[in-house]
């Protein structure tokens, strides 16, 4: 869902120490649900690219063809109900919803990598905005958008304990 942020207007720009990526409202939920609901239908849609450093939508897109299998990975994946239950047009946009619910210390551990080798930040600010907004937009949003999910992986082991639950799946 990293593709779905909405850019930041100049004003956030100038405080983005401050904004909340990890609130619903940093996501265009509206988008994604009309992307799925082209894709549904089998037809293409133009997924939007995110530049992290600028924080705004770059100019270029990436072309997605309608599959029998779509797959929306993001924390906020299952937040939405607008996403999640079943649509104005009485069908579900989203089959089969698998939660991988990972361990609070991995998800640290891989934010600060990814942050510091991908996007250029510091380990001072990605702790700060962890524990400003991520953790608390976990426990707020993401832990209770659990409930939405048909199959929860437990501590994100998909390849050491679960695959019963990899065949199930498949």
């Amino acid at each position: 869902m990293d593709s779905y942020y909405k850019p930041l207007t100049p004003e956030d720009r100038a405080n983005v120490e401050n904004y909340n990526f990890d609130h619903p409202n940093a996501s265009d939920i509206d988008l994604l649900y009309h992307h799925l609901l082209r894709l549904r239908s089998g037809k293409s849609i133009e997924v939007p690219e995110y530049d992290f450093v600028t924080h705004s939508r770059t100019s270029k897109t990436k072309t997605l063809y309608g599959a029998n299998v779509i797959i929306v990975e993001g924390i906020l994946a299952f937040y939405s109900p607008q996403v999640t239950k079943v649509s104005r047009l009485n069908f579900q946009l989203m089959d089969l919803k698998v939660f991988v619910d990972t361990d609070a210390d991995e998800r640290l551990g891989r934010r600060l990598r990814r942050d510091i080798s991908e996007r250029g930040r510091d380990v001072k600010s990605v702790l700060d905005q962890y524990t400003r907004f991520v953790k608390p937009s976990y426990e707020q949003f993401i832990a209770p958008s659990m409930a939405q999910a048909d199959i929860i992986i437990p501590r994100g082991k998909i390849l050491e304990k679960n695959t019963i639950i990899i065949i199930i799946i498949a």
